[in-house]
């Protein structure tokens, strides 16, 4: 059983994320799909707005990606989920009917407690998002938001969004309205 945690995050979050996460841990990341099955190692993770797997190096298991074929015959190499890796979706900005929003991300566990040195960094990582990230006091969301993306958010009248940019329907717009009257805590 997997275990993650959500948050909003802008670029200087994650520099800050990242910079906490390498002072205790040597990792490994990459961008989740390729055009290849070669692993090109990301320099700056933190500067990445895509996908990442997260690994630690001092491990043996060096991850690999698998071979998909998707239904329209195209080919990508992804992942493997049963690998002893971290998904890392850092959110991204969007345009939301022609304002900016910020999608939730996440980090993800697949291995849980079956991998002890991968669930010291999860572990890790999520109590200093508990540490240093505001608590999301928007319902439907929950999670953690970065001072960056709070200090966003309240100058700019920012919106939050979930891990997807939802469909226009009235429940949807509603939510989206009574943002800013909601207080970040």
């Amino acid at each position: 059983m997997g275990h993650q945690v959500v948050f909003h995050m802008l670029e200087a979050d994650r520099i800050q994320f990242f910079s906490f996460l390498s002072s205790r841990y040597e990792l490994g990341a990459a961008h989740w799909t390729g055009s290849a099955e070669i692993v090109d190692l990301s320099s700056n993770p933190a500067k990445e707005h895509t996908l990442l797997a997260l690994w630690r190096v001092d491990q043996q298991i060096q991850p690999s990606r698998k071979r998909i074929e998707r239904n329209d015959k195209s080919v990508v190499y992804e992942f493997d989920r049963g690998d002893h890796i971290l998904e890392f979706d850092p959110g991204r900005i969007v345009d939301r009917e022609g304002r900016v929003a910020l999608l939730q991300g996440r980090l993800y566990s697949f291995a849980g407690k079956s991998d002890p040195q991968l669930d010291a960094v999860f572990k890790s990582a999520d109590s200093w998002l508990r540490r240093t990230f505001r608590r999301c006091s928007l319902e439907l969301l929950g999670g953690f938001v970065g001072p960056a993306a709070a200090e966003w958010y309240e100058r700019e009248n920012g919106i939050f969004l979930p891990t997807f940019n939802p469909p226009s329907t009235a429940a949807w717009e509603h939510f989206i309205k009574s943002q800013h009257r909601t207080i970040l805590h």
